[in-house]
């Protein structure tokens, strides 16, 4: 297959030098029947030397080894279902009304409130938890008002909310603190507040009207449904921002350790005494001997065996949560801890063993001398009417 090539010079006409001739030389020509004109000799160094003197302009950076850096990646976020939620707050001891309404100011913008000392660092996050959860897109509007409206109760369907105003609208005095709950925090007079129990009433058979009468009364978002899953992302970006934030804070690291703790706690016969023992041990970085002695400060010795175990399944919790309290280091030292201290503990145990032992032959030897005392005291006791008997006679004798 034959190419066309064909390629014609043209010099400037005129007496001129080589050099000049050179430079002004221009070449053109097909190939393949596309057109080319070829650079004047020189440009492609020109064009360089061009790039190199601009780069020589620019300020110079210090290089640094790529090993110094430190990178963390962050996780996603995992959103908790609101009955988890509701069930850790229980098991670390925060009132779930203040979780609620802490979650209700949280998503209706009212800021201060939600910042409040009302609520403590622990209530605080429970409530962005519950605020993050009630803001899925699964989660419908009903639903997300039920797990809102701040009740004792750890219901948090409509359904149930509702079976929870029905019960308490027979008792006049019960209905009344239902209604107080439900209406912490809101500024409402005593007016608005008797119609709106008048309304609660009325409506506590339909479960649709009586969550949107509650959303209502609490302010809580209600976007409309072309709009709503715009409107949910944004809600749900700034709830997960304050989370991060809050869990970066100094506070946040011993709430989280609670936080990550209460399943297993829940299982324990004092959770809220195994929640202090696990928080102040991954919290204070101490020696093998200064975590022993905090767990034989709290707790038997007897119960040891069972604690070590449930302390290492809360540690293993805490490593594999979406947000360990502190670095993977750092709760790693203190499981391996845990694990020296059954052989420790099987240690302390034989001592006290012996220890009782020796206490007990202690005692059992006092029990022996204060017998012989006695037994010596009472000889003596008998033998003083035959002293004084002869020492009666032998004056007579006299």
């Amino acid at each position: 297959m034959s190419s066309n090539l064909r390629i014609s010079g043209h010099i400037a006409p005129g007496p001129a030098i080589a050099e000049s001739q050179a430079a002004n030389a221009r070449a053109s020509g097909t190939w393949r029947g596309q057109a080319f004109t070829l650079a004047p000799a020189g440009a492609a160094k020109a064009a360089t030397q061009a790039h190199e003197s601009a780069m020589q302009s620019l300020a110079t950076t210090q290089s640094r080894d790529l090993s110094s850096r430190r990178v963390a990646a962050e996780a996603a976020f995992k959103r908790m279902p609101a009955g988890e939620v509701l069930q850790r707050a229980s098991t670390m001891g925060v009132d779930l009304r203040r979780v609620r309404s802490g979650a209700r100011d949280i998503l209706s913008g009212n800021q201060g409130a939600a910042r409040g000392g009302r609520s403590g660092s622990a209530a605080r996050y429970m409530s962005l938890q519950l605020a993050a959860a009630s803001m899925e897109d699964n989660i419908s509007e009903e639903a997300a008002t039920a797990m809102l409206t701040p009740v004792k109760s750890q219901a948090h369907t409509p359904q149930d909310f509702s079976e929870l105003l029905r019960h308490s609208a027979n008792d006049d005095e019960e209905f009344q603190h239902f209604l107080e709950d439900i209406l912490s925090g809101l500024d409402i007079t005593a007016d608005d507040a008797k119609e709106l129990g008048d309304k609660l009433k009325q409506a506590r058979n339909d479960d649709e009207k009586l969550m949107k009468l509650l959303a209502k009364v609490q302010n809580l978002p209600q976007p409309p449904r072309e709009t709503s899953a715009i409107e949910r992302e944004r809600i749900r970006q700034r709830i997960h921002d304050e989370l991060r934030e809050f869990e970066r804070s100094n506070e946040g690291a011993m709430v989280l350790a609670s936080f990550n703790a209460a399943p297993v706690a829940a299982t324990t016969a004092e959770p809220a005494s195994f929640l202090d023992t696990y928080t102040e041990l991954v919290t204070v970085p101490r020696t093998f001997a200064g975590a022993l002695k905090v767990l034989l400060q709290r707790h038997r010795i007897d119960t040891l065996e069972a604690l070590l175990s449930d302390l290492k399944k809360a540690l293993g919790d805490d490593l594999s949560a979406a947000t360990p309290s502190h670095d993977t280091r750092r709760l790693g030292a203190v499981l391996t801890d845990l694990g020296n201290m059954v052989l420790s503990s099987s240690l302390i145990e034989s001592v006290a063993e012996l220890v009782d032992l020796m206490r007990r032959i202690e005692r059992k030897q006092e029990e022996k001398n204060r017998r012989c005392e006695r037994e010596e005291h009472e000889n003596d006791v008998g033998d003083e009417p035959a002293r004084a008997l002869n020492s009666h006679g032998g004056r007579d004798e006299r």
